[in-house]
């Protein structure tokens, strides 16, 4: 992460304090899941992320007619749970 040192500091803490430790990757080692429908231009993201990692492509999920509160954030976790 570049830029604000004090910054980059209280996020560190605040996602070490929620049990999260992410270590710093290469370009190309992310794995980044696009959850929201792609009907317009954003069916051009996938493509232009593919140069960051892996891209998994979650289209057409309940969120799209749900709450995502209530069964979208369940459902992306148990597909991310996955690969």
């Amino acid at each position: 992460m570049h830029g604000n040192s004090d910054i980059q500091s209280a996020l560190r803490k605040r996602l070490l304090a929620k049990g999260f430790n992410p270590t710093p990757k290469n370009k190309g080692e992310l794995h980044i899941f696009v959850a929201f429908a792609l009907s317009n231009w954003e069916s051009g993201l996938p493509i232009a992320l593919e140069a960051f990692g892996r891209v998994t492509v979650l289209n057409g999920v309940p969120w799209l007619s749900m709450s995502a509160q209530t069964i979208g954030l369940k459902y992306v976790m148990r597909r991310m749970l996955r690969w």
